[in-house]
């Protein structure tokens, strides 16, 4: 997605010739990224979607009702001769990749880890810990239960990074920075607007949201 924003505001530079037009759809890519990012982590009234899209929040899919307007924006232009046939394709194309590259998304986002799996995993785990020391015990003597334990460390804790990795985009340690990537976007597009990149976020105790 950060690269089909870079790709959308050269082809904005290529095939629209208004500037303000051209300012327009890139701060309603800009707040489509903001939208999805607050979508795929649950957030209400994220302050920096609202900054960008403030009369989007109440829609039933705020980042879709962004396309839907950066969409509407190109169409008019198209009719008015603002934007000819074949920029208005690669437009097109652009939006498309973007709108895939957001399904797909919403489709991990929207699709936890099944039940069963876990049982299974959690299950099978504590039944091979349990039978070990019985095959252990001749051969390890004392030391069973500190290999026991060092082999159920490693197994339950390869169960929780595949619990951890369901929910991707999450604000735990471990899941994407969404907030670095939609500041990237920002930096990347800039120039295009006119304006002063912002600083890219730095890390919290080594850690980018």
């Amino acid at each position: 997605m950060l690269a089909d924003l870079r790709m959308l505001a050269r082809e904005a530079e290529l095939f629209i010739a208004d500037p303000v037009l051209r300012a327009a759809v890139l701060r309603d890519a800009l707040a489509f990224a903001h939208l999805h990012r607050a979508r795929l982590r649950e957030i209400a009234a994220d302050p920096e979607a609202l900054r960008h899209a403030p009369d989007l929040a109440g829609t039933p899919n705020p980042p879709c009702a962004a396309l839907d307007r950066l969409t509407a924006r190109l169409a008019a232009a198209h009719r008015d001769d603002g934007l000819d046939g074949f920029g208005a394709r690669a437009l097109s194309q652009r939006l498309a990749a973007i709108t895939l590259a957001q399904a797909g998304n919403e489709r991990i986002a929207g699709t936890p880890l099944p039940f069963v799996y876990s049982l299974l995993i959690y299950r099978t785990i504590y039944i091979y810990c349990l039978l070990l020391p019985v095959a252990l015990f001749a051969a390890a003597g004392w030391l069973t239960p500190v290999i026991v334990a060092i082999v159920a460390y490693v197994f339950l804790g390869l169960a929780e990074v595949s619990e951890e990795m369901s929910h991707p985009f999450g604000t735990a340690p471990n899941a994407l920075p969404l907030d670095a990537i939609c500041r990237a976007m920002e930096i990347s597009l800039a120039p295009h607007l006119g304006e002063a990149a912002p600083e890219p976020l730095a890390p919290v105790e080594y850690l980018l949201s």
